[in-house]
């Protein structure tokens, strides 16, 4: 390798920064100094053009065309919110929007011209929603909304109808018929099931249904003005039966009426019940039996239910009045009219406090007028304060308390075991002295506070005891 550079050297004169280098010829000798000093001076050279390479400054040249965009690197944390800028101008006002969901509404319906209420009760908007009908709507109602309000019309079964409840509400309050008449024929006219309504100037009605007109579940209807009836029911089923807490508030003017020979014009079952509202103007009237020519009841108070008739205008019942099963009764204005059906029978730790207004000039003249007699048995309580007891035997049985005060009682007493306590009043003594009279007494009966005057004839006693006549107090 050495001799190979040697002999370029000979052969080409080479010269270095400005310093010449020494050349050297073939079968000549080469001298040390002037080899080295041939490498210095190529050493030398190497070192300023390394030197003159770093100093260099490149000028770039013009720029080619941009390459194709590579794939998109992940997205940066989020910057810091800028400052809010200027407010804008106001825009102009945009176009009025339809009729919102809390609105009212107020559609006209014409049966009689095709039109539908179940098609405004599905189709209109707003939340109080008020249906003005006209003519003949042979149609089913099915009520789901709250806030409804039917005026006017008359509804009647399709005729491909079912046979179920004519108008079906279920789970909405509120929901209101006035001067409303259905004529629900074989059917129930109106269900009510975990609802809330009410009858104002009404008439609901069906005929030969083996069920009730009106049914409340788990609901709670006010009636003002109105009828519900059921003609020609099938067996006991009358106008209205209420269960599992539902309640009944008669506000005036208002009747239930069933011709039935055996039915039942209003019961209350499972803690439900029947109140007369305090504002009423006009007396309310749950009728059993018009004609009253079997042993219907007009009310039946059963399973922990409850009747209230408080105030200057009661309720009026024809039939007999049934309350057990731990049901209760308060009165002041409330006039029965027992009829073939009896008078007011309470049993099974049920009780009933009367306490009324009699003219004492006028014996028949009480806000609490109990015709066909009272009947106690199995646990029954009966207190009373003046009240006009009508004709018809009153029986207290084992077990069994008759409280009265200053209660007149047109037809004699009997006991049987229950303790009667008489105080004031009068009883009719038209039988005395036979074992039928003022009081029968049997068993273990208590009898205390009889200070009558009980009329009675002479020296004879009408209480008696095992047959034997007590003296008189």
């Amino acid at each position: 390798m050495k001799k190979t550079i040697l002999m370029m050297l000979v052969l080409t004169p080479v010269a270095v920064n400005g310093a010449e280098l020494v050349t050297f010829s073939e079968g000549t000798t080469a001298k040390a100094s002037e080899v080295n000093s041939n490498f210095e001076a190529l050493n030398s050279g190497i070192e300023t053009n390394a030197a003159t390479i770093e100093n260099i400054a490149l000028t770039p040249g013009p720029a080619g065309p941009a390459g194709p965009a590579g794939p998109a690197g992940p997205t940066g944390d989020p910057g810091a919110d800028g400052a809010q800028g200027p407010k804008g101008d106001k825009g102009d006002p945009g176009p009025a929007g339809s009729s919102g969901s809390f609105g009212t509404a107020t559609v006209a319906v014409d049966c009689d011209a095709g039109g539908s209420i179940q098609d405004v009760l599905d189709t209109e908007p707003g939340s109080i929603l008020t249906i003005n009908v006209s003519g003949t709507c042979a149609e089913s109602l099915a009520i789901a909304r709250s806030n409804v309000i039917i005026v006017g019309g008359t509804i009647v079964p399709p005729l491909d109808h079912d046979g179920s409840a004519l108008i079906k509400v279920f789970g909405a309050s509120n929901v209101e018929f006035s001067t409303v008449s259905v004529d629900a024929g074989a059917s129930v006219a109106l269900l009510l099931e975990g609802a809330t309504g009410a009858l104002i100037d009404s008439d609901f009605g069906s005929t030969g249904h083996d069920f009730f007109t009106v049914i409340l579940d788990h609901s709670r209807l006010s009636m003002q003005g109105s009828s519900v009836f059921h003609t020609a029911p099938a067996g006991d089923n009358g106008a209205m039966i209420a269960l599992n807490n539902s309640s009944v508030t008669l506000n005036g003017g208002n009747t239930l009426t069933t011709d039935g020979a055996e039915a039942e014009t209003l019961i209350l079952l499972g803690n439900s019940s029947l109140s007369k509202g305090l504002a009423a103007l006009a007396p309310d009237t749950p009728m059993d039996h018009i004609n009253n020519t079997g042993p219907g009841i007009g009310l039946l108070v059963e399973g922990a239910s409850s009747v209230l008739s408080i105030g200057d205008v009661g309720i009026t019942v024809s039939g007999g009045v049934e309350v057990i099963g731990g049901s209760y009764m308060l009165l002041d204005t409330f006039v029965l009219i027992g009829g073939t059906a009896g008078g007011l029978v309470v049993g099974l730790n049920s009780s009933v406090l009367g306490e009324g207004e009699c003219d004492p000039f006028d014996t028949f003249s009480c806000s609490l007028h109990l015709l066909g007699g009272i009947k106690l048995s199995q646990g029954a309580s009966v207190e009373l304060e003046q009240a006009f007891v009508g004709a018809g035997l009153s029986n207290a049985n084992h077990g069994t308390e008759l409280l009265a005060t200053d209660v007149n009682f047109a037809a004699p007493l009997r006991a049987g075991g229950g303790a009667i306590n008489l105080s004031g009043g009068s009883v009719n003594t038209a039988l005395c002295p036979s074992l039928d009279s003022v009081l029968s007494v049997n068993g273990a009966t208590t009898v205390t506070d009889i200070t009558g005057p009980f009329d009675v004839p002479g020296n004879d006693s009408c209480v008696y005891q095992d047959g034997t006549p007590l003296p008189y107090p």
